[in-house]
């Protein structure tokens, strides 16, 4: 079997862990596993050494960084190449959703879920507590893109500062690069925020299951849909709470099976992230399978799926390390719990891929920072060693 064509980062909640998984091996990044403590948002030398709590998300910089989005502490913190954490945006504890036109740092965040960067314009962040997307530009300065902080579902049609959100757990820069869209998973929808700023549903009602599959979006139900990824025209929801993946093209949503080599299909539990990735067999897609623990690639019509490592039913876990495949196999962002929150979230590591502002993969070596792509000052403000 042709292996992965890159390292990918996995924040594992459950486990308190950042990952690093080459398509072998899984090896600690950061996080030891334990609750995070009052410091766990400030500068520490040794990540692998620092108690997490709950990381959510993880994004790579294209110097090889990374941005974690530590959801309960309230922070974002920033991994350097040497292994050192510093913050990035939050101060963490305090709760609350505040700080806007002053330094990302200097902010409280309610509940950051999702990191995405937004190339040219800075990173976006997903406040599911909050119910609001902020932005952190090039300056380092934070600003609420989406939400009012007040949660429910309204504003469509206006400007999306003014609009209502709930819990948005999933974010996604448009092909163009000049709007995005927001899985606003309490609400059951997903809501694009074009370039002039104004919020519109792009699909979901608000009800709970799969009516309308295979017809127009807006009249189509999703279950508390997480994971998005653009491609294209095409907008590629994990749709968390169905555990399925939705494909949403020329304002039609249709469900795509994953079927397995053998015939078989391959059902999923609670799926949160999506992914692209470019693969000895073409551009397939990459899906966090989080309640089973699982890593799975896919073809984009979902026939020949395939899981890379994980299964259901693993109720022990070993630590990091992991000499063999059966260590491999019951490593702790598989371990099973009652919690759809393993495994969580995927990005991609490597040059092996384009920089491509449709979705959330960077080069990892061959890419330097470049001022043009919106990093280098953002670094600069995170006091990256």
């Amino acid at each position: 079997m042709p292996g992965l064509p890159a390292r990918y980062a996995i924040a594992d909640p459950d486990a308190g862990r950042v990952f690093e998984f080459d398509g072998d091996r899984l090896t600690v990044l950061a996080g030891t596993g334990e609750a995070c403590s009052e410091r766990c948002c400030e500068d520490h030398e040794d990540a692998t050494a620092t108690p997490l709590g709950y990381p959510s998300d993880v994004l790579a910089l294209p110097d090889g960084r990374l941005l974690i989005a530590n959801a309960r502490a309230g922070c974002v913190l920033v991994l350097s190449t040497s292994g050192a954490l510093a913050p990035f945006a939050g101060r963490g504890g305090l709760g609350g959703s505040t700080g806007d036109g002053g330094p990302a740092a200097s902010a409280t965040l309610d509940d950051p879920e999702v990191v995405v960067a937004w190339l040219g314009r800075g990173f976006l962040i997903a406040e599911a507590g909050g119910c609001r997307v902020r932005r952190v530009d090039e300056g380092g300065v934070i600003s609420t893109v989406a939400g009012t902080g007040r949660c429910g579902y309204g504003g469509d049609g206006g400007p999306a500062t003014r609009a209502m959100l709930s819990a948005p757990a999933g974010l996604a820069v448009t092909a163009s690069g000049d709007g995005f869209f927001i899985a606003d998973t309490d609400n059951g929808r997903v809501r694009l925020v074009d370039a002039a700023g104004i919020i519109s549903t792009v699909a979901g009602t608000g009800g709970r299951g799969t009516r309308g599959d295979g017809g127009v979006a807006t009249r189509a139900e999703l279950n508390e849909p997480e994971g998005l990824l653009v491609q294209g025209e095409t907008l590629w929801i994990a749709d968390t709470d169905n555990s399925l993946i939705r494909r949403l093209e020329v304002g039609r949503l249709a469900t795509v099976p994953l079927i397995a080599a053998d015939g078989r299909p391959l059902r999923m539990r609670y799926p949160k992230a999506i992914i692209r990735a470019a693969m000895a067999e073409g551009v397939q897609l990459l899906i966090a399978d989080t309640d089973h623990g699982r890593l799975i690639s896919a073809p984009v019509d979902g026939r020949g799926a395939r899981v890379w490592f994980g299964g259901e039913g693993v109720e022990e876990h070993d630590p990091a390390g992991l000499p063999t495949a059966e260590r491999e196999r019951r490593a702790e962002v598989m371990k099973s719990t009652a919690s759809p929150a393993r495994a969580e979230q995927f990005r991609v590591l490597t040059d092996d891929l384009e920089l491509d502002d449709s979705d959330r993969a960077l080069r990892w070596e061959t890419l330097g920072p470049d001022p043009q792509l919106g990093f280098e000052a953002l670094l600069k403000r995170a006091r990256v060693r």
